[in-house]
C-alpha cells in the first residue's frame, strides 16, 4: 500500500529533519552547496515567519526580503527550473500577512483536513 505524508509530516520535514541534515552535511562547504545551503534557508526563514502567529511590518518586510532571496537564488543555482504561479503568489503574501493578521487564524486547516479523509476512500478508479 502506498503512503502519502500528511501536510504537517512534510512541514516537519523540511522545517526540521531537512534544516538539521543540510546543516550536518553542507554547513562546512563552499561553493555550490553552501549556496543552496544558504537558498534552502532563505526558504525556511521565510516559511518560519509565515507561520508565527503573530506579524508585524517588520516581519512581514523580513518575510518579503527572505523570499525574494530564495526565488533569486532558484534562477541563479537551478538554471533549468522555472518558477511556477505559487512562487508569483508568494509574492503578494504579505498583503495577506497584512490584511488577515497571522497565518494560524485563516489557513483552513479543517478543509486541508477534510481534504485528505475522501483521498484515502479506495475507489478502484472509478466513482459512484
Amino acid at each position: 500500500e502506498k503512503r502519502k505524508l500528511s501536510t504537517d509530516q512534510w512541514q516537519s520535514v523540511g522545517m526540521i529533519h531537512l534544516v538539521i541534515t543540510l546543516i550536518w552535511i553542507w554547513g562546512h562547504s563552499e561553493g555550490r552547496q553552501h549556496e543552496m545551503l544558504d537558498n534552502y534557508m532563505h526558504l525556511v526563514t521565510a516559511i518560519y515567519i509565515a507561520n508565527l502567529h503573530s506579524t508585524s511590518w517588520e516581519l512581514v518586510s523580513h518575510y518579503t526580503e527572505h523570499f525574494k532571496c530564495y526565488l533569486s537564488g532558484v534562477l541563479d543555482l537551478y538554471k533549468e527550473a522555472k518558477l511556477q504561479p505559487v512562487h508569483h503568489a508568494c509574492l503578494h503574501f504579505e498583503r495577506l500577512l497584512v490584511g488577515l493578521g497571522p497565518v494560524h487564524s485563516w489557513r483552513a486547516w479543517a478543509f486541508k483536513h477534510f481534504n485528505y479523509r475522501p483521498q484515502r476512500t479506495k475507489t478502484n478508479m472509478h466513482f459512484g
